[in-house]
């Protein structure tokens, strides 16, 4: 079964909603990771999805 999370606003709030997975910590990291680079342009990421997991680069 997939991993999913939603962000919803809830009295000025956002809320995560995920499974089991923390899915919502790696995408925190990520963009984290995306900051400390400047910010690169989307044109200069490149993310791989393979059976064994996902990488994000830039």
């Amino acid at each position: 079964m997939p991993s999913q999370a939603a962000v919803y606003e809830e009295g000025g709030r956002l809320i995560v909603s995920q499974d089991d997975t923390d899915l919502w910590g790696v995408a925190e990291e990520q963009m984290g990771r995306w900051r400390v680079a400047r910010a690169p342009a989307l044109t200069e990421c490149t993310v791989n999805v393979t059976p064994k997991g996902q990488t994000i680069s830039w």
